[in-house]
C-alpha cells in the first residue's frame, strides 16, 4: 500500500472531523481574491475529463486567475493551456503545499476527486469561502466543502460538470480540450509516418482492464497485413506488457514500439496525426479522444456509459462479465479483477 492510499484511508475520516471543528470560523472570509483553485491530484485520464469543466468556468470568470492542484495531471492541465498556474502536488510536501494553499486566499475551490479523502482535506485547509466536491458515499468528504454535491451516475465528464452547479454553470461539456504541443513533436510525430497506435496497458492499478496480450498481437497482425503502420505506446509501468505484444506479431516489418520511449507531449502530437487509435479503458485513450483522434476504447471491468471515449468519432467495445461493473470509483472500490 502506497503512503498516499495508507494516509487516505487510516487517516482520512479522523482528519476530516478534526478539521472541521477547528477551522469552522476561518471559513467565512470577506476578501474577494479573485483566484480559483481546482483539485484533481490521481487519474491523467480523469484530469483530462475535467477540463471542459475548467474551460466552463474560465468562461463565466474572465478575469478570474485559475489554478489547477494535481499530481498525476501536470503536464497534460499545461498542454491545455487554460489555467494560470499549475501546483504539483507531493505527498511529502503536504505542510508547505497548504501553506501556500493558504496564501492565496482562493474564493472559491472545486475538487474534482470522486473519493479520496486527502483532496476534501486540501479543499477544507484553503479556508475558501465557496469549497465545492462530491459527497461521496461513506467518505464522509462533505465535511470538507460548504457545498457538498451528490454523486450522480452518467458519464463522467458531466458529472465532473455537475460540481459547477454552485456556480449558476449548468451547461454540460460538448467536447474535450485539445491538448497542445510544440512544432518539435510535430515533426517528431510526422516523421514517424504512423497510421495506427495501440496501447495495450493500463498503467500500473489498471491490470483487470487489459485485453489479452495474444488479442493485441492478432489485431496488429490482421492491421498490418492491410498495410498499416502501427505504433505500440505504453508508459514505464507498461513496457514488459508491450513487449509481450510486440514479440507475438508475425510481421514486425510495419510495427514500432515506443514503451518507454515517449512523452506525453510526444504522444499528444503522435495522436494528432494518426487515424486510428486502440486503447484500454486507461489515460491514453482519453488523451486520444481530446485530439479528435478516431478511437476505439476497450471496456470489461468498467461501463463506457461512465468513462467510455468522449469524441464524435470514437467507439467503445464493451464484454460483460458477471461482476462487472466491479469499478465503483465514487465508494473506492477498485478491486484485484479475479478474472485474470
Amino acid at each position: 500500500m502506497s503512503l498516499g492510499k495508507f494516509f487516505d484511508k487510516y487517516l482520512g475520516i479522523p482528519i476530516l472531523f478534526a478539521i472541521s471543528l477547528i477551522y469552522t470560523h476561518k471559513d467565512t472570509r470577506d476578501r474577494v481574491s479573485k483566484k480559483i483553485l481546482f483539485i484533481k491530484l490521481r487519474g491523467m485520464g480523469d484530469v483530462v475529463l475535467t477540463l471542459p469543466s475548467v474551460k466552463l468556468v474560465r468562461k463565466k470568470y474572465p478575469d478570474y486567475e485559475l489554478h489547477y492542484l494535481t499530481e498525476e495531471g501536470t503536464e497534460v492541465v499545461k498542454a491545455s493551456r487554460i489555467v494560470d498556474k499549475v501546483i504539483s502536488f507531493q505527498l511529502s510536501k503536504f505542510f508547505s503545499i497548504v501553506n501556500e494553499l493558504r496564501k492565496e486566499k482562493y474564493d472559491i475551490v472545486i475538487d474534482f476527486e470522486q473519493f479520496i479523502r486527502l483532496s476534501a482535506i486540501l479543499t477544507k485547509l484553503t479556508g475558501a469561502r465557496k469549497r465545492i466536491g462530491f459527497d461521496s458515499p461513506k467518505q464522509h468528504r462533505n465535511r470538507g466543502y460548504t457545498n457538498p454535491i451528490i454523486f450522480k451516475e452518467g458519464h463522467i465528464i458531466n458529472t465532473f460538470a455537475s460540481l459547477l452547479k454552485p456556480l449558476n454553470i449548468s451547461s454540460n461539456p460538448k467536447r474535450l480540450i485539445h491538448l497542445k504541443y510544440s512544432d518539435k513533436e510535430k515533426d517528431w510525430a510526422k516523421e514517424l509516418n504512423v497510421d495506427i497506435v495501440v496501447h495495450p496497458g493500463s498503467g500500473g492499478t489498471g491490470i483487470g482492464r487489459r485485453w489479452p496480450v495474444n488479442r493485441f498481437a492478432r489485431l496488429i497482425d490482421l492491421l498490418t497485413n492491410e498495410g498499416y503502420k502501427i505504433a505500440i505506446t505504453g508508459g514505464s509501468s507498461e513496457i514488459e506488457i508491450c513487449k509481450k505484444v510486440f514479440d507475438l506479431i508475425k510481421n514486425k516489418k510495419n510495427v514500432i514500439n515506443l514503451a518507454g520511449k515517449t512523452n506525453l507531449k510526444q504522444l499528444f502530437a503522435l495522436y494528432d496525426n494518426v487515424k486510428l487509435a486502440i486503447s484500454n479503458d486507461t489515460g491514453p485513450m482519453h488523451i486520444a479522444a481530446a485530439q479528435k483522434c478516431m478511437v476505439i476504447g476497450l471496456f470489461g471491468p468498467n461501463l463506457p456509459k461512465r468513462y467510455g471515449p468522449y469524441c464524435d468519432n470514437c467507439k467503445a467495445i464493451y464484454h460483460h462479465v458477471s461482476c462487472s461493473p466491479c469499478i465503483n470509483i465514487q465508494y473506492g472500490n477498485v478491486p484485484k479483477c479475479k478474472n485474470i
